[in-house]
């Protein structure tokens, strides 16, 4: 009945019951740091390093697959 994305932000009503967002909790994650993220606070910055690496990984795998094609092209 539900399912949820990889935003690592809070759910909004206006999401719907498909596109949840949910907050990334590790090992790590204090106690003081897990309450500022239920509250809405500090979730960019807290993210922001997470951000940046899938925005790198997607940058690779599009070089990756650009690389492919023009293998395949010229045999």
């Amino acid at each position: 009945a539900q399912a949820l994305a990889v935003g690592n932000g809070l759910a909004r009503r206006v999401q719907g019951p498909y596109a949840l967002h949910r907050l990334t909790v590790r090992r790590s994650t204090t106690t003081e740091e897990f309450e500022r993220l239920v509250q809405g606070r500090a979730i960019a910055r807290n993210f922001a390093r997470d951000r940046a690496l899938t925005k790198g990984y997607a940058m690779v795998r599009r070089a990756r697959q650009v690389r492919r094609k023009a293998i395949r092209t010229r045999v």
